[in-house]
């Protein structure tokens, strides 16, 4: 016993200590990253929210003393109520519109986030706000509000700053939103939270008692919390940064988890004390049951042994009639009895489990077609993607080889397409696309096949079509999206080029190839307009020219 005890007792003093600390150590740091990354997505909302509504049309376009604009700005702070004030300031730092119109007519153009908001998107703080202090009634003896800074430039439609759009939270905003991710206190006893800024002042704490802040608010200087050699003093610590990477501008933020080592290691020393207390007490008593035991287990060992061999060898009707007084041997003999019972039915159970093997083998694969499936779909209009379209393309070259019956491409490009992503942004872009993609689905015919070939380019391949009659399809097209404008941006016109396949063309990117020169003729001509062999634009391009003009 004392051989099997000390070993045991070394083990958990030198391995199963320090293994307990550096699990401890991940668990600090996966509570930290879990701390950190939902900060993290909370700024990057938050910072988005202000982005998207400074590019509103009536921050974009209204006088600043419209009545909207206030009316707007306290609807966006009655929907957040995070948001202790969010005011719009023109390009002098004057203040022209805010909630409750506090602070308006007062000058800013001296506060750090108006300097960066002008530039940029922003995030800054938490810092003191005087004024907003006194504005908010808030009780100056405890000092100023400490609010967290989002802002961003306002645009006007010739994409000239006409002011900063600023959202000002309290900084207790942070605690509401790691508050769901700390345990308590009797969870885990002597745990302690800090959210740090750049400066590594503490803008929210939990368990703070443990270890006290001096009087600025701040820890000690990085390393936060030293390890002392003597693990009974030791803190474990995790300092994990709040990721900035998807922000306009680093916030400098991290988050320091601790706790004291004793805490953790407690289990460990009540454990080695009851191990010592065990090891002399069960010394003594194997000590003096030691040959009471070996009498009355030896012969019941044997006969088991002798059936056990008889198991092995494969005979499953071994006899287990072993004749005991010991409770022990008794119980060993029924496990016996029931592990034999056991191989049977877990030989059972290895058919059936095939059978559900083989079953989950037919849904992976239907699982399987369908990602093939979808990965030939463009998600954002819903149409054939490049992938299948090449593929398409293909098809049809062979069929046209073999039955020497041509079909007709359609390369189309939506005209000023840069214009509408580079003034009015890429989500307006994105409702472009998808709206000119619905236009051509419900255009195009049954037996046509329709796709998004590039970033504005669609290609419709018109199978056993003449260019006349492509011509008409190609027209149908263009007329339509002409006469159904999007509100957002207005009027948006194609320009199509035209080309039929021929069977000396010696592969399917041929045909694609003249599309595409043609659609470039119908650009120069004017765009709007379709453009290909046989069919005259508006300024009398031919098939001759196209090709020639590259």
């Amino acid at each position: 016993m004392l051989a099997v005890g000390l070993p045991t007792y070394w083990y958990i003093e030198r391995v199963y200590e320090r293994n307990l600390l550096e699990h401890e150590r991940q668990d600090l740091r996966a509570l930290g990253h879990s701390i950190a990354t939902v900060l993290a997505q909370n700024i990057h909302e938050r910072q988005r929210e202000v982005i998207l509504l400074s590019q509103m049309p009536l921050f974009r376009r209204a006088p600043f003393d419209s009545a909207d604009l206030t009316a707007t700005l306290e609807r966006v702070q009655n929907s957040y109520p995070d948001y202790s004030w969010i005011g719009l300031v023109d390009r002098q730092g004057i203040v022209r519109a805010a909630t409750l119109n506090q602070l308006v007519g007062t000058s800013v153009k001296d506060r750090p986030w108006f300097s960066d908001g002008i530039l940029r998107p922003s995030v800054l703080g938490p810092a003191p706000a005087p004024m907003l202090t006194r504005v908010l009634g808030a009780d100056s003896r405890d000092g100023p509000l400490w609010l967290i800074n989002f802002s961003a430039p306002v645009l006007d439609d010739n994409g000239t700053v006409r002011g900063v759009l600023e959202f000002r939270a309290r900084k207790d905003w942070v605690g509401r939103v790691v508050a769901p991710l700390i345990p308590g206190e009797d969870a885990v006893p002597g745990l302690e939270v800090f959210v740090l800024d750049e400066h590594d002042a503490v803008i929210h704490r939990v368990g703070v008692n443990a270890v006290p802040a001096d009087s600025t608010g701040r820890r000690p200087d990085p390393p936060f919390f030293p390890d002392d050699p003597d693990p009974q003093t030791s803190t474990l610590t995790a300092v994990i940064p709040v990721s900035d990477a998807s922000l306009a501008t680093p916030v400098g933020w991290s988050v320091v988890v601790a706790r004291p080592a004793e805490l953790t290691l407690a289990d460990a020393n009540t454990l080695k004390r009851a191990l010592i207390t065990f090891q002399i007490l069960a010394a003594l008593a194997f000590a003096a049951l030691a040959w009471w035991l070996a009498g009355l287990l030896s012969r019941p060992m044997e006969q088991l042994s002798t059936v056990a061999r008889q198991i092995e060898a494969g005979d499953e009707n071994a006899d287990f009639a072993v004749k005991t007084s010991s409770f022990e041997a008794r119980e060993l003999v029924d496990a016996l009895r029931g592990m034999a019972d056991t191989l049977l039915n877990r030989q059972q159970a290895l058919v059936e489990s095939n059978r559900q093997v083989m079953q989950h083998a037919v849904e992976l694969e239907d699982g399987n077609k369908q990602l093939r499936r979808l990965s030939r779909r463009d998600p954002l209009t819903g149409l054939a993607n490049r992938l299948a379209a090449d593929e398409r393309l293909n098809d049809e070259f062979v069929r046209m080889k073999r039955t020497k019956t041509g079909y007709v491409v359609l390369l189309m490009d939506i005209d000023f397409f840069k214009r509408v992503n580079d003034t009015l942004g890429h989500a307006v872009g994105d409702q472009v696309l998808r709206h000119v993609g619905s236009i051509l689905k419900w255009r195009v015919r049954e037996s046509d096949f329709l796709a998004r070939y590039g970033g504005e380019e669609f290609l419709a391949i018109l199978p056993a079509t003449d260019v006349a009659a492509a011509r008409k399809v190609a027209e149908k097209i263009r007329s339509a999206l002409e006469t159904e404008p999007l509100p957002a941006v207005g009027t948006i016109t194609l320009s199509i080029g035209l080309a039929m396949s021929r069977p000396e063309q010696r592969t399917a990117d041929e045909v694609v190839i003249e599309a595409d020169r043609w659609l470039y003729a119908a650009k120069r001509a004017g765009r709007n307009q379709v453009a290909g062999s046989g069919i005259e634009t508006s300024h009398g391009l031919r098939q001759g020219q196209a090709a020639g003009s590259g």
